[in-house]
């Protein structure tokens, strides 16, 4: 079993839910990055505590977890964003607002470490989180930093925001395209390394 990547999810699963510690270690290594990356751009002031409980549940929720890698992943953001939710009410509750859909708003957030395949600076990411919060709207630029920083394909993220497909698939191709108009409009050598797609 090696420790940098999961070639065999199932079987990783497997013995991590039977209480195998280098199991667990072997997802919890995979997938922290990427749950860190999220719980920084949507409350960098609680990230330590997000991920923290966001892995306690898991721990907890493990033995009754059913499906693969992509529902475990679409599992583990769930996770994040309802601990999210409760670390905000106990801590900041003025902060807590919900949209029509239920969604959190009202806390600031920015980076990660790494963009895509490509390892990057923090400020790098902070520079592209916060371009993407300036310019769009927040499910727009959620839909975009799931899709396109994070991987995540339209379903899982349509099943993490409580969304439809399609209506991923139209906030991705807003964002981007309000994105897209914001770097064309820009002055020269302003956004020299960001290329939107």
């Amino acid at each position: 079993m090696a420790l940098d990547q999961l070639d065999n999810f199932d079987e990783v699963l497997r013995s991590a839910k039977n209480g195998n510690d280098l199991a667990f270690s072997v997802i919890y290594r995979h997938y922290y990055q990427s749950l860190e990356k999220y719980a920084h751009f949507k409350s960098p002031r609680y990230v330590d505590e997000i991920t923290g409980e966001t892995w306690l549940g898991v721990v907890e929720g493990l033995s009754k977890f059913e499906g693969g890698e992509r529902e475990f992943r679409s599992w583990l953001f769930t996770i994040a964003r309802n601990k999210l939710v409760d670390i905000l009410k106990k801590k900041r509750p003025e902060l807590v607002e919900f949209s029509e859909k239920g969604e959190v708003t009202g806390e600031e957030g920015d980076g990660g470490d790494i963009v895509g395949e490509e390892i990057v600076t923090r400020e790098q990411v902070k520079e592209v989180i916060n371009f993407i919060r300036s310019s769009l709207n927040p499910d727009e630029a959620e839909v975009i930093i799931l899709r396109v920083l994070m991987g995540f394909d339209g379903r899982e993220v349509a099943s993490l925001m409580g969304l439809r497909e399609v209506n991923v698939r139209v906030l991705q191709h807003r964002g981007l395209h309000k994105l897209a108009q914001r770097v064309a409009k820009a002055p020269p050598g302003v956004f020299t390394n960001l290329t939107i797609t």
